[in-house]
């Protein structure tokens, strides 16, 4: 199956704000989750547009070459208008668009070929950065314990996918600070059986991601191909 489901390292927004009011941007390292060293594999850099309605994340290696450029787009009222992710490493490119109640897929391979598909705009989705403010709209229900399930909108799959997260426990982080651990998983034991689950560490207000550890959008090289890569 195609795998890469989405990445997401950190945001700042208000909860409840009709738009995103995020900070301006932030620069993250991303590591091998199967190696117990500190070799940084890649970087992310992301930037918001001045009027909030566009958010922009660049994956870079450490040669300094962009892999992955990820864009997020708004409409005027700060709903999802766009999500697009041009994936340089592999070759590929895709897109999902919110239309008329519809979500609308593309897909481009690395040979060329185009995939599309629509859906119906399922009453709860996410994909990419909208993930963290769909949490934060149900922080509270998910601070009682509560399992929220949602379809994730995956850019490289054309469809959207069932998943579900919940709160896993608690935990500090390297410097001591006080984190929330949210377990996301997919819904089918099909999927669940291809994909581990994705942890994010947590600020207990729900206002900040420490860090994530999951599958990412940028590959690991390996010769001259390419392997899905679970980050943190």
């Amino acid at each position: 199956m195609k795998s890469t489901l989405f990445v997401l390292f950190a945001a700042v927004f208000v909860a409840g704000s009709p738009q995103l009011a995020l900070s301006a941007g932030f620069t993250a390292k991303g590591f091998d989750r199967a190696e117990k060293n500190d070799r940084v594999l890649f970087t992310a850099d992301r930037t918001i547009a001045a009027d909030g309605l566009s958010i922009r994340t660049v994956y870079n290696g450490t040669d300094g070459k962009e892999l992955v450029i990820e864009k997020m787009e708004f409409d005027s009222a700060g709903a999802p208008a766009k999500y697009s992710v041009d994936h340089l490493q592999s070759g590929t490119a895709g897109s999902v668009e919110v239309k008329e109640k519809k979500l609308v897929f593309s897909y481009r391979s690395a040979d060329g070929k185009v995939k599309s598909h629509e859906e119906d705009l399922p009453e709860l989705w996410a994909t990419g950065p909208l993930l963290i403010r769909m949490m934060a709209k149900h922080w509270e229900s998910l601070m009682k314990g509560e399992a929220l399930k949602f379809r994730f909108a995956s850019w490289e799959r054309a469809e959207t996918v069932g998943f579900e997260i919940f709160k896993d426990g608690q935990g500090k982080t390297s410097d001591g600070r006080d984190v929330v651990i949210m377990k996301m998983k997919p819904s089918s034991f099909i999927i669940a059986a291809l994909v581990k689950p994705i942890y994010f560490e947590m600020r207990p207000d729900g206002s900040f991601i420490e860090a994530m550890n999951g599958r990412t959008l940028p590959k690991k090289a390996e010769g001259e191909k390419f392997k899905d890569l679970d980050a943190r």
